[in-house]
């Protein structure tokens, strides 16, 4: 079998591995009030310039497919997408905070110089979560009941 250069492929015993761990954090989330959410693997990439994400990431994370439309990309982060979804409705600062939390695959265009073992690569399972509140609440956040265990 040809090496995978980027993406990790996991074996039958580490997928056991990686199922229990989602579990864990699944189990996490729940109590903490973060509802699951999912969202889609390609995205035009004015979403990350409106995110502020493009001007930073553009080179390492952003890549444009052959196959696809000239402004459209591969995912490089949850973030923007997670935003999406807060501002999808109007909403009343009673509504906050508002926990949102999706395990799912992102992509970076890391050049083969810099791929490095599970540590540096092309595609890879993330654990994201967002926690959106008001203004004058993210100090108290930061210090309260929001961290993990």
């Amino acid at each position: 079998m040809k090496k995978l250069s980027g993406p990790a492929a996991v074996a039958a015993r580490g997928g056991v591995v990686i199922e229990e761990l989602e579990k864990v954090a699944k189990e996490f989330e729940e109590q903490a009030g973060y509802q699951r959410v999912r969202t889609p693997h390609l995205a035009k990439e004015d979403l990350f310039l409106h995110s502020g994400h493009l001007p930073y990431y553009a080179r390492a994370c952003i890549r444009r497919w052959s196959w696809m439309a000239p402004s459209t990309t591969s995912r490089p982060m949850n973030c923007p997408m997670h935003h999406k979804i807060y501002g999808s409705k109007p909403r009343s600062y009673r509504d906050l905070p508002i926990r949102l939390a999706e395990y799912g695959t992102c992509y970076r265009y890391e050049k083969s110089g810099e791929l490095f073992g599970l540590m540096r690569v092309r595609s890879m399972q993330m654990n994201d979560a967002h926690i959106l509140r008001a203004r004058g609440t993210v100090r108290a956040g930061i210090h309260g009941s929001d961290r993990p265990v």
